[in-house]
């Protein structure tokens, strides 16, 4: 099979990459900006992250580019093998010497230390087996194949990170962004105030759907056509709105913040001039910009207040369902939810908010 999938797994180096989907090239650049070379630590923190998207088939397994990956995944695996022996065999030292300053103190411990010491310097000595002191520097040149696969790449350019919003698409960012090697334990980037609003969408075919402008993707939901963003405007204010996934907009940018959707029900919770409101996935309101709080995480639906004191219910399809008058949800299980009234009352819903009846507080 032809492939595009390259997969080296050489002495622990990985890069792969499936048809027409991503490659990790951090490893490549890092070498590339001979970082590397200057650099003795094996476990660097602070690496520009590169993404290609690379076509379906673009490298055949006996394409001569695929043959200098190789060289260079062999090369560079070894190396860092190396160092990584090199720096295991000084900290073994530092062991060994404790170990033996050990038996000195505790000479009745000597035998079942001294076997220990024995087992370890027989796992070091296999260790050692692996290291190739001779591969000191690259047969081929990192940087001149950056540079073809890039040639090869969707849009002949790296990204620094990307992810998947379904439907085909990508949001991505050609911000700098670093972080640890690919095969570091401590996966997390440095997602920098760098980053911000430098974000777009991209089709797997590297058409732009989205300009990069956008505050990263704040959610999306490829079932219901709709991501939900903020963005940049030319004057340089942010606003906050959706787009549909063929990047048409759905709800207009003139918010100051998106909060949260209605689950299934298409309608959302934004803020604008500092009060919450509800409409739905083309804009309409649904209930107006008079809420100063809103608490989704009510199994019915939002709890809001008008005033910061009294609390009602906005249901998941963004329709104001019980008026804010009460002072306190009292309990919401087995399909009914109960309000405490400021009469000290407590008023009983069902899960259509239906007023069921009045009871006084237990």
């Amino acid at each position: 099979m032809k492939k595009l999938a390259i997969c080296l797994i050489v002495l622990g180096f990985t890069l792969t990459a499936a048809a027409q989907e991503w490659m990790n090239i951090t490893d490549l650049q890092y070498a590339a900006s001979e970082e590397f070379s200057k650099s003795s630590d094996n476990h660097p923190t602070h690496v520009l992250q590169q993404y290609l998207l690379m076509p379906e088939d673009a490298i055949d397994e006996n394409d001569p580019l695929y043959l200098r990956l190789k060289t260079f995944a062999e090369e560079y695996g070894q190396m860092r093998l190396n160092r990584g022996l090199s720096d295991g065999n000084s900290e073994f030292a530092k062991i060994k010497a404790e170990v033996e300053k050990m038996i000195k103190e505790h000479p009745e411990l000597a035998g079942e230390l001294r076997a220990q010491l024995r087992e370890a310097e027989s796992q070091m000595a296999e260790y050692n087996k692996m290291g190739n002191p001779t591969v000191t520097s690259f047969s081929v040149n990192p940087a001149a194949i950056l540079r073809d696969l890039k040639k090869l790449a969707i849009n002949h350019k790296a990204y620094s990170q990307y992810q998947d919003i379904g439907n085909g698409l990508y949001a991505v960012t050609e911000a700098p962004i670093y972080g640890p090697l690919p095969d570091a334990q401590d996966l997390v980037r440095n997602l920098s105030e760098q980053a911000d609003y430098t974000w777009g969408v991209i089709s797997l075919e590297g058409k732009t759907i989205l300009e990069a402008k956008y505050y990263r993707i704040r959610a999306y939901y490829p079932d219901e056509d709709i991501i939900f963003l903020e963005g940049k405007e030319k004057n340089g204010s942010i606003r906050a709105g959706a787009r549909g996934y063929d990047g048409r907009v759905r709800i207009p940018f003139i918010y100051d913040f998106y909060d949260s959707r209605g689950y299934g029900k298409h309608s959302a919770c934004f803020n604008k001039n500092g009060k919450f409101g509800f409409v739905d996935y083309d804009g309409k309101t649904l209930s107006p910009f008079v809420y100063t709080m809103v608490d989704n995480k009510f199994g019915f639906g939002w709890l809001v207040s008008k005033d910061g004191k009294l609390i009602g219910i906005v249901g998941e399809d963004g329709i104001e369902k019980v008026k804010p008058t009460y002072t306190g949800l009292y309990d919401d299980a087995n399909g009914i939810f109960k309000m405490s009234r400021k009469d000290g009352m407590v008023d009983v819903f069902d899960d259509n908010y239906q007023l069921l009846r009045t009871e006084k507080t237990e």
